[in-house]
C-alpha cells in the first residue's frame, strides 16, 4: 500500500508530457498583403455600408445611440481600410483599392459599367434612338406649351371677372347715385357733368358681360384643342364703343379734378369709397380701368398666339383678332394724343385770348 501511495504521489509531481507547440506563423509579407489589399478594402467598406444602413434604421428610433453606434464603429474600420490601401501596389487605382465599390447614398456595389466599345451597335439602332429622344422632347415641349397656354387664358377670364366687377362698382356707386341726385332738388354735379366724367361706361360694362359670359362657357373645360379666338372676334365690332370712351377720358379726368373743388362732391367720393368698401380707390382709378383694357387684351392674346402650336385650329383666329385688336388700340393711342393736344391747344388759345371754341 505504502508502495501505491508513493506511485501515486510522484505520478502527480511529475508533468504529464507535451508535444511540442508549433511554431507561431511568420508575419505576412509586404508582397502578401498588397495582394490581398483589395479583398481586405471590399470586406471593410462592406462593414462600413452595413454599420451605415444599422444607424440610418436607428436614426428614426433613438438618434443619440445610432451617433453612438457609428462613432464607436467607424473609427476602427476607417484605420482598417487606410493600411489596407496603403498596401496597394501604385498601378492599382481608387476604385480597384476599395474594392470597385461606390459609396452613394448607401448604394450597394455596383458592377463596373461595360465599355461602349464592347457594346455592338447597329446604324439602324443609333436612328431608332435618335427618334426615340426626338420624339420625348418633342412630346415634353408641347405638353409644357399646353399648361403654359391654359394658364394664359385662365388669366384671360380671371382679369375680366375682376375688370367687370370693378366697373359695376363704379356705376353702383358712383354713376348712379350722381344721376338720382342730379334728378332730386340737392343734385351734387350736373347731368352734364356726369355726362363728361363716365361718358359710355354703361355701353362698355354691357359689351364685357357678353364677353366673360361666353369665357365662362368656354374655358373651365379647357382642353388642348380648345379655341378661344372666335370669342374675341365677335368682340372687335364692340370695340369702338371703347374708342369713344378712350377719346372722352382726359376731359373726364379734368371735370373730376374740377369739381373736386366743391365740398358736396368731395364729401360724395368720401361716402362712396366706403360704400363701395374701397376707400382707398379713388374715382380716377375706376375711370382709367377701360383705358387699361384693350393693351391687356393684346398682351394676353399675343402670348396665347406665341402657345399655340402651327396646325391649332384655333391659330387662324387668335391671329386675326390679335391683328384686329392690335389696330384698336393704335387707334385708342393716336385718339387720346390728339384729344389731349386739342385741349392743351384750347386751353392755351382761352389763357390768352379768353376766347374757348367748342371743340369738334
Amino acid at each position: 500500500m505504502q508502495v501505491q501511495a508513493q506511485v501515486q504521489a510522484h505520478a502527480q509531481v511529475r508533468p504529464k508530457h507535451q508535444p511540442p507547440s508549433a511554431p507561431p506563423p511568420p508575419p505576412p509579407s509586404r508582397a502578401h498583403g498588397r495582394t490581398m489589399a483589395p479583398q481586405v478594402a471590399t470586406a471593410i467598406t462592406g462593414q462600413l455600408l452595413q454599420a451605415r444602413h444599422k444607424a440610418l434604421s436607428r436614426a428614426s428610433e433613438n438618434r443619440p445611440q445610432a451617433q453612438t453606434h457609428v462613432a464607436a464603429v467607424l473609427p476602427a474600420k476607417m484605420s482598417e481600410l487606410g493600411r489596407a490601401v496603403s498596401l496597394c501596389t501604385p498601378q492599382e487605382n481608387a476604385c480597384e483599392a476599395l474594392g470597385k465599390v461606390v459609396v452613394e447614398k448607401g448604394k450597394p456595389p455596383m458592377p463596373p459599367p461595360r465599355k461602349l466599345e464592347q457594346i455592338p451597335i447597329t446604324h439602324s439602332q443609333v436612328i431608332l434612338c435618335q427618334h426615340v429622344i426626338r420624339s420625348f422632347v418633342k412630346r415634353r415641349t408641347e405638353e409644357k406649351r399646353s399648361v403654359q397656354r391654359s394658364r394664359v387664358v385662365t388669366e384671360i377670364l380671371t382679369t375680366e371677372r375682376t375688370y367687370l366687377a370693378l366697373l359695376t362698382t363704379l356705376v353702383r356707386y358712383y354713376f348712379f347715385p350722381l344721376q338720382r341726385a342730379a334728378e332730386s332738388a340737392t343734385p351734387v354735379v350736373s347731368m352734364k357733368s356726369i355726362g363728361d366724367i363716365f361718358s359710355n361706361v354703361c355701353e362698355v360694362i354691357h359689351v364685357n358681360q357678353e364677353l366673360l359670359k361666353k369665357l365662362e362657357d368656354r374655358i373651365p373645360n379647357w382642353g388642348p384643342t380648345s379655341m378661344i379666338g372666335d370669342v374675341f372676334l365677335a368682340l372687335i365690332p364692340y370695340l369702338k364703343l371703347y374708342t369713344i370712351y378712350c377719346a372722352n377720358h382726359y376731359t373726364a379726368t379734368e371735370k373730376v379734378a374740377q369739381e373736386s373743388s366743391k365740398a358736396s362732391f368731395g364729401a360724395f367720393l368720401k361716402s362712396a369709397g366706403t360704400e363701395s368698401g374701397h376707400p382707398e380707390k379713388s374715382l380716377d382709378s375706376y375711370l382709367i380701368l377701360p383705358v387699361q383694357r384693350i393693351p391687356r387684351y393684346q398682351l394676353l392674346l399675343k402670348e396665347v398666339v406665341k402657345l399655340t402650336p402651327a396646325g391649332h385650329p384655333d391659330l387662324k383666329n387668335l391671329e386675326e383678332a390679335l391683328a384686329n385688336i392690335t389696330k384698336v388700340a393704335t387707334h385708342i393711342n393716336t385718339t387720346i394724343k390728339e384729344r389731349q393736344m386739342l385741349e392743351q391747344i384750347v386751353a392755351l388759345q382761352k389763357q390768352f385770348t379768353g376766347y374757348c371754341p367748342v371743340p369738334p
